[in-house]
């Protein structure tokens, strides 16, 4: 292992955060985990997406009772960020985000222990929030897909109960339009568009969040569902990657604690395989992030509490070792 220590500066707006940057190198063959560091804050349960050579790490929070406006943006190419302007509505558990064109879309989710219908519209191009029509069900840990320049929200829980309900946004209108259910009510599931469908994979239900294993599949031009080959290792709170023909289920929980193994499903094949890699450590509702062929993890959930954390690593080997990572944090704030 090659490790190197140095102190890097992310140069916000008004701030200044001097952060120490641990950057080590686990080299197995062709792969490799490299650019580890570390967010300005703790954050979880909030959302990142990749437009434009940036990644946009959304909503979240430090806390339970700490909800986060802040918008950091993060360049892979330099390891460094900056903020964006804030999200309108403070909040986290918004389970997915979704991405179409230069926008980032955000849904629900729960401001404090009120669930909310807020639906807004971060604009990173102009770096500007808008808020939207709110959705028809005020909900948290929704599934999010975009399609045909349309905004699908799935699932997720509403009031006390897991929810099937489907809805879909149309831009060009700024309205909701109802589709056909979930066969299964799920939330903090997975989503990835494959053609013209789009993928739901997992969850959890009830109070004790217990795992869902099925994967349903929408075809959004007949409004029908459709079902896949179940998961094998059946989770919540993971991150769905897309790479090429195969979907990677990333950390998550389920009843016997953190999910560590990385399952992915073929979509020519309707099969499943496990890499031969485990993150290295529990990891639930991190913010993740695929650019290229390195997946991002930002922040999360662990053991430990919230954590800062960003994990990188290249998904391209599929005989990887445990994957090894510091987690060092900000060092002053002035």
């Amino acid at each position: 292992m090659l490790k190197c220590l140095k102190k890097t500066k992310f140069i916000f707006p008004s701030l200044i955060l001097v952060i120490l940057l641990n950057v080590s190198t686990v080299f197995a063959g062709s792969f490799n985990v490299e650019k580890i560091s570390s967010l300005p804050e703790v954050r979880s349960h909030g959302g990142a997406e990749y437009v434009n050579g940036k990644v946009y790490i959304v909503a979240g929070a430090q806390s339970t009772s700490q909800m986060l406006n802040t918008t950091v943006v993060y360049d892979p190419a330099t390891n460094q960020a900056s903020l964006g302007a804030n999200i309108p509505t403070a909040r986290y558990t918004i389970g997915e985000t979704a991405t179409m064109g230069d926008k980032i879309y955000v849904a629900g989710g729960n401001v404090g222990i009120a669930q909310s219908n807020a639906f807004e519209v971060y604009d990173t191009a102009r770096n500007t929030w808008s808020k939207l029509a709110n959705l028809t069900t005020a909900r948290f840990g929704v599934s999010m897909a975009a399609y045909n320049d349309e905004i699908y929200i799935f699932g997720g829980k509403y009031d006390v109960s897991d929810i099937k309900t489907v809805e879909k946004f149309s831009p060009s209108t700024n309205t909701w339009s109802s589709m056909k259910g979930l066969t299964n009510a799920r939330r903090y599931a997975g989503s990835a568009v494959i053609g013209n469908q789009i993928f739901i994979f997992g969850g959890g239900i009830g109070s004790t969040l217990t795992p869902v294993n099925s994967v349903e599949v929408y075809t959004p031009s007949t409004n029908t569902w459709t079902t896949k080959s179940n998961i094998p290792t059946p989770r919540w709170g993971f991150n769905t990657v897309l790479k090429g023909s195969k979907i990677y289920l990333i950390g998550g929980m389920n009843t016997t604690g953190y999910v560590t193994q990385i399952d992915v499903y073929d979509t020519l094949t309707d099969s499943w395989s496990t890499l031969g890699c485990k993150l290295p450590e529990g990891l639930s509702f991190s913010s993740g992030s695929l650019v290229d062929d390195t997946m991002y993890l930002f922040g999360g959930s662990n053991a430990a509490g919230f954590s800062n954390t960003i994990y990188s690593f290249n998904l391209t080997d599929i005989s990887c070792p445990t994957l090894q990572a510091s987690n060092d944090s900000i060092n002053s704030l002035t």
